[in-house]
């Protein structure tokens, strides 16, 4: 497939950056990840990720104005995929990742111009995510390190340092498919999960953790925006094992496959509801203009059980 680097599109096995890359050698960088559905993105969930992208930059300092860089990922990955469109029809539906740093610094403490990356990925869709998820639901584990353990980095910043989340994810995967792991505020609160979001269902209520204690989540904003349509009322607060235990749903929400219930925590049994998250999930398909849910049908209906299969990438 075809990759963008800096003003040029390239083979992605030719991309390169610089050694000296302050992404890379001191983790300065921000990055955003959209889907295409059906081939193609939806407009909807472009704008709210590059809104969120507009944000993390501000907070980077870059010589570059935010906007600029902006507009410039947006241009690209819109000729991105088209460049890559024969391959998407041909193999399904990817994973559009794009990443800006602070550049390569070669000297002192000079402001180097910023980089710019941006490829596609496929989704492995029919590996990682049976439909049986939609109904069954998923696990949720304790990670054994809050999101952002002392950094300076604000929680609302999708900073391409991802220790906290990578430590999770490995024991995502040695927990086995189906299980996803929670991270925990600095306060010892829920917060989010690996490449997700989080969220339960008291009544007609939908409740989340605090924004500023999380990554603002594409997901979470849609599934509480079409859940108020649908006429349930939202609360942003603390939340503990305590409230997911006594919720009457819980959820892990993601773009890739949007809404799985959840059914346990650490092994212990939640109260298996899906009132609200069957409703908001045919909203869903109704906002993005694809039903997203048919690849996942197929694969499970071809064999699929997702067993063996490490946790499929996701974002928020």
């Amino acid at each position: 497939m075809w990759a963008y680097v800096n003003g040029e599109f390239v083979p992605d096995d030719k991309a390169s950056i610089s050694l000296r890359d302050q992404g890379f050698t001191m983790g300065m960088g921000v990055f955003e990840t959209w889907r295409t559905y059906g081939g193609n993105p939806s407009r909807g969930v472009v704008d709210r990720c590059l809104n969120r992208l507009t944000k993390s930059l501000n907070y980077l300092e870059m010589q570059t104005p935010s906007e600029d860089i902006v507009a410039q990922v947006d241009a690209a990955t819109q000729e991105l995929v088209e460049r890559n469109q024969e391959e998407i029809d041909e193999h399904g539906d990817v994973w559009v990742w794009s990443a800006v740093t602070a550049g390569a610094a070669f000297e002192g403490f000079e402001i180097p111009h910023p980089t710019v990356i941006s490829y596609c990925k496929p989704i492995p869709i029919a590996e990682s995510l049976p439909l049986e998820w939609y109904d069954e639901g998923v696990h949720l584990i304790s990670s054994l390190l809050p999101r952002s353990p002392f950094t300076p980095v604000d929680p609302r910043v999708k900073s391409i340092s991802r220790l906290a989340y990578t430590r999770a994810q490995r024991k995502m995967q040695r927990s086995g498919p189906g299980h996803w792991a929670v991270l925990f505020d600095d306060q010892g609160y829920i917060a989010e999960a690996v490449a997700a979001s989080l969220c339960i269902v008291s009544g007609d209520t939908i409740m989340h953790a605090p924004e500023w204690t999380m990554l603002p989540s594409i997901s979470l904003e849609i599934f509480c925006e079409l859940g108020t349509e649908l006429g349930y009322k939202v609360e942003s607060r603390p939340l503990t094992m305590f409230d997911y235990l006594n919720a009457d749903e819980a959820y892990v929400l993601a773009c890739s496959f949007a809404a799985f219930p959840v059914i346990d925590m650490d092994g212990v049994p939640l109260k298996k509801g899906n009132r609200v998250g069957s409703q908001i999930m045919k909203a869903w398909v109704d906002y993005v203009g694809y039903d997203f849910t048919k690849n996942i049908h197929g694969s499970a209906a071809a064999g699929s059980t997702g067993a063996g299969a490490p946790p499929v990438l996701t974002a928020k």
